[in-house]
């Protein structure tokens, strides 16, 4: 099973009284680091022991990771050159020609959203 790289998260952990009682979650290790120090510090109002624990963010939005700009690229192009080779250099081409940047992304967004739909209708996302 080919799955997409997991996003990596810090997660600092409060434990008292040896269990986790407390978790917060960020998406740099400095952050987490500076945050465990500080909580450290602040004996006057907790106590426990605080850990940084790298991780991973498992989620099932795939909306970021789908993609096909390459293939809408190339599709646009060939819409262009079969309107410009087969003789009909009008409107149609002129207007490709002019706006290929915002097919591509409107084609893009397309594209997104019938997959998702899709993988919505299989129950294979929420």
């Amino acid at each position: 099973m080919n799955e997409s790289p997991r996003e990596r998260v810090w997660v600092v952990t409060r434990i008292d009284e040896g269990r986790v009682t407390e978790a917060d979650v960020f998406d740099n290790s400095s952050d987490a680091e500076n945050f465990a120090g500080e909580m450290s510090v602040d004996t006057d109002n907790l106590t426990g022991l605080f850990q940084v624990l790298e991780s991973s963010l498992h989620s099932r939005s795939l909306e970021k990771d789908i993609s096909v700009p390459k293939p809408l690229e190339r599709l646009v192009g060939a819409l262009y050159n079969d309107l410009a080779l087969g003789g009909d250099t009008g409107k149609a081409a002129k207007y490709i020609a002019a706006h290929k940047p915002e097919l591509i992304e409107e084609a893009d967004r397309a594209a997104r959203e019938h997959l998702i739909d899709i993988l919505k209708e299989k129950g294979l996302l929420v």
